[in-house]
């Protein structure tokens, strides 16, 4: 089973998480990166506008109105991930793309030990981040390079690369 990398990064709000960019790292390193427009039909409480004020000017820079997929085209694109092991960091990262993928195997490279730097290299995804440790590329590269050297040392999580 061939395994993908998968970066996330929104707004986690008290009404639940709303992803706003999402990059996938195929096999062959290729990769694709959307910015997601905001859901329809979704009206942010005050609560939640504070939120998403605080994690645009402070993380990640992205504008709760930004983006040229459409929310619902979801489906479409994690669609074309099933029959892959999904690798991705954080526990809602896990329960967002299982929400599509109900039965594919997602794994949470946290669960092995993983630790997020605070900082990660700038990702050339063509956006301006305060910090690239909110940016879904970086995230995804960040979680392919884990694996990767999980793979070459002794402590190699058993799911790792089909091992």
């Amino acid at each position: 089973m061939s395994e993908v990398f998968v970066g996330l990064e929104g707004f986690t709000l008290p009404s639940g998480y709303i992803c706003k960019a999402l990059t996938i790292i195929y096999p062959n390193t290729e990769y694709s990166q959307f910015i997601l427009e905001k859901p329809k039909n979704i009206m942010l409480t005050e609560q939640d506008e504070r939120t998403v004020r605080y994690a645009t000017s402070n993380l990640h820079s992205l504008q709760f109105s930004d983006g040229d997929v459409p929310y619902d085209q979801l489906d479409v694109i994690f669609r074309k991930l099933e029959g892959y092991t999904v690798y991705t960091y954080s526990n809602t990262a896990v329960k967002f793309i299982l929400q599509f993928l109900p039965t594919t195997v997602v794994i949470n490279t946290q669960d092995f030990g993983h630790k997020l730097p605070t900082s990660l290299p700038e990702s050339n995804c063509f956006r301006i981040h305060l910090n690239y440790r909110y940016c879904s590329k970086a995230k995804a590269i960040e979680v392919k390079h884990f694996c990767e050297n999980a793979q070459t040392s002794s402590t190699t999580p058993p799911q790792c690369f089909g091992q």
